[in-house]
């Protein structure tokens, strides 16, 4: 375990020791594992402070998540999404949000940041008639300048990123491409009801995907492609992703055609060639739902993560995997996070996590 240095990060004490007591427990389990990611999702950070839902302790929470990513030696940090609630006024919306990119960006190491349904503010808008959602481009200019100074991280069409490390590729998905556009003042869709990929982070994905060469896949989103027994996890988009998965899976060749009317802004096509890869996918890691699960679809691992979010355990959308945990402010419940350690050699990924989250799951792929 290594001992952390000063990044002017905000830890509180108690935080810190509980912290220090995760690293210690994680070492043994760790030590195994070649390269190491710290992942935290749905932080749904807030202005307003709150005692049992939400509120700014979101923020606090990636700072300590870098703070144990320096304890455990993680090569990279995540951030799955919904990093805000996006439910507060569109100042304080982007206030938080480059915040939280500035608290990112201060951490050890490097970072990736995927973009969730509830970033764009629109969750705002749904009660001011559309009034107070952000356009994309608002969000890249808040979020893109801290991810592009990193010589490491790749950005690509429609917004996926990859990072390379010896025998593993890791993809963030864009899981929020929609096609954006005004209508009457109202932007259109609602980007917090509709989740997206399109045909050009398609292509993109493809490309990456054929280019891993000798290694191992580990694709992580806000929101997964498929739910539990096959239901769509995406709008647009989720029989795609997962056409392409199965096709790397196979070592395959081919076109896909995306299901969809030639008029829609979703629709297209996607040649790929994966005949000459040679790693293997480990699993697909997603957030979003505020829950955990664990299951595969057509051969495809699929793993959720619980939300980093405070969910009181008497709220109406507490999803009963939080109620379970009675999660209260100020004690270890009240935030949840994960290390992820993989060995490609092995093909063998472990979550490990802190808060409330399961401790430990292993992906053997």
């Amino acid at each position: 375990m290594s001992r952390a240095r000063d990044y002017g990060l905000l830890v509180r004490p108690s935080s810190k020791r509980y912290l220090d007591q995760v690293a210690a427990a994680m070492a043994p389990t760790l030590s195994h594992y070649p390269i190491k990611i710290a992942v935290i999702t749905d932080t749904h950070d807030k202005f307003r402070p709150a005692m049992t839902y939400y509120g700014p302790t979101g923020l606090m929470h990636v700072s300590e998540q870098s703070y144990l990513a320096q304890l455990v030696g993680a090569d990279l940090r995540v951030h799955l999404g919904d990093a805000i609630d996006g439910s507060e006024r569109p100042m304080l919306g982007r206030m938080r949000l480059a915040l939280m990119s500035g608290t990112l960006a201060t951490g050890p190491g490097e970072f990736m940041l995927a973009k969730g349904n509830h970033d764009d503010n629109d969750k705002f808008a749904e009660a001011r008639g559309g009034r107070g959602a952000f356009m994309p481009a608002e969000y890249d200019a808040l979020v893109q300048p801290a991810l592009a100074l990193q010589e490491g991280i790749h950005t690509a069409a429609g917004g996926v990123q990859y990072r390379d490390y010896d025998r593993l590729r890791v993809i963030i998905l864009n899981t929020s491409d929609n096609a954006v556009h005004r209508h009457r003042g109202r932007k259109v869709p609602d980007e917090k009801r509709q989740l997206a990929v399109r045909e050009p982070q398609l292509r993109a994905l493809a490309k990456i995907l054929a280019g891993a060469g000798p290694r191992d896949i580990l694709l992580l989103g806000h929101a997964p492609a498929l739910r539990p027994g096959g239901r769509v996890g995406l709008t647009h988009g989720a029989e795609a992703v997962q056409g392409l998965l199965e096709a790397f899976r196979a070592r395959h060749k081919g076109r896909l055609v995306l299901p969809e009317p030639a008029d829609s802004d979703y629709a297209g096509s996607v040649d790929y060639d994966f005949t000459q890869v040679r790693g293997r996918f480990s699993a697909y890691l997603a957030g979003h739902w505020h829950t955990e699960a664990q299951y595969q679809v057509r051969g495809v691992n699929y793993t959720l993560l619980n939300c980093s979010a405070l969910m009181g355990p008497y709220h109406l959308i507490t999803t009963d995997y939080n109620r379970a945990w009675h999660r209260r402010l100020g004690t270890s419940t009240e935030s949840a996070g994960y290390i992820l350690g993989l060995d490609p050699r092995r093909h063998r990924l472990a979550i490990l996590g802190y808060g409330a989250t399961s401790r430990v799951r292993i992906i053997n792929y």
